[in-house]
């Protein structure tokens, strides 16, 4: 079985990023302008009322970025976030996930792709089940 973004198919693109904060029951208006910014940079602003079926994969791949960032979290743990993007938006997604680690949150990514290890501070390889 394909591994999922765990977007809610009933849910547009807009109600997915901002379901966080919904359930979190917390003051929107803040929220709501970063994650307008966020879906603005992954290029999803056109989209916002749109489901994940009718969206690209890698489309529903930054919507799940951007829900993921959109209450600025201090731990984001990050799995192929660039699996299904050009390099274009593959840069995109990196740089706004370094801009929040320089804001003070620690990432976890993990990533076969050579252009995400370059967006890392600290690189560990795994072979064989073995970190190192």
């Amino acid at each position: 079985m394909p591994q999922t973004l765990g977007l809610l198919e009933d849910l547009t693109v807009g109600e997915n990023v901002l379901l966080p904060a919904r359930l979190n029951e917390r003051e929107t208006n803040d929220i709501d302008d970063h994650a307008d910014s966020l879906m603005r940079r992954f290029g999803l602003d056109h989209l916002l009322d749109r489901h994940p079926a009718e969206i690209s994969l890698g489309e529903q791949q930054r919507t799940a970025v951007a829900r993921a960032l959109s209450l600025r979290p201090g731990l984001v743990l990050a799995d192929e976030p660039t699996a299904h993007q050009d390099h274009g938006f593959a840069d995109v997604v990196l740089s706004a996930l370094r801009e929040h680690a320089a804001a003070g949150a620690a990432f976890v990514l993990v990533s076969h792709h050579a252009q995400a290890w370059d967006a890392a501070d600290r690189l560990l390889t795994m072979s064989d089940g073995v970190l190192g």
